[in-house]
């Protein structure tokens, strides 16, 4: 069964939460696609894992790179996941991969581009029509900490 959060940015950029929620996972031991729009945009989050701290990275891997199993974190513009990757993260324009290829799958979407706003709302709606998947959805706090919404 698969899990989708849907992660609903009001204090921050998603630039700004993605290494929280990658580092989190990494944590628990669990491997990543970063999935985005375009190589412009792989090129920027490629960039942005290795400086987003002066006294940390979260490593990481993009199509070219040798040894993609290795990675803990693959970036990509395609569906697919040489590192065997369990969870997906879903940020900007980029379509969703196959969902069961993945034990869970986050949506990341900002309260101001009301485009992105308006596409997860209508992927809660189809989704939430398939019962073999579990749907959450988590509010961004004005703390910048993450909260579960029953909905």
């Amino acid at each position: 069964m698969t899990e989708i959060r849907f992660y609903h940015l009001l204090q921050d950029t998603t630039a700004k939460a993605v290494p929280e929620i990658l580092g989190k996972a990494l944590e628990r031991g669990m491997k990543i696609l970063l999935k985005l729009p375009d190589e412009e945009r792989v090129k920027y989050y490629d960039d942005w894992l290795w400086r987003f701290k002066p006294e940390s990275f979260l490593p990481h891997g993009m199509d070219g790179d040798k040894f993609p199993e290795r990675q803990p974190v693959w970036i990509s513009s395609r569906d697919d996941a040489p590192n065997i990757a369990s969870m997906a993260v879903i940020l900007e324009e980029a379509e969703m991969p196959p969902i069961e290829n993945f034990e869970l799958v986050c949506l990341m979407f900002d309260n101001e581009n009301k485009t992105r706003l308006q596409r997860a709302r209508s992927l809660w709606g189809q989704l939430k029509e398939q019962p073999e998947l579990v749907l959450t959805y988590w509010k961004q706090q004005e703390n910048g900490a993450w909260k579960k919404q029953e909905i």
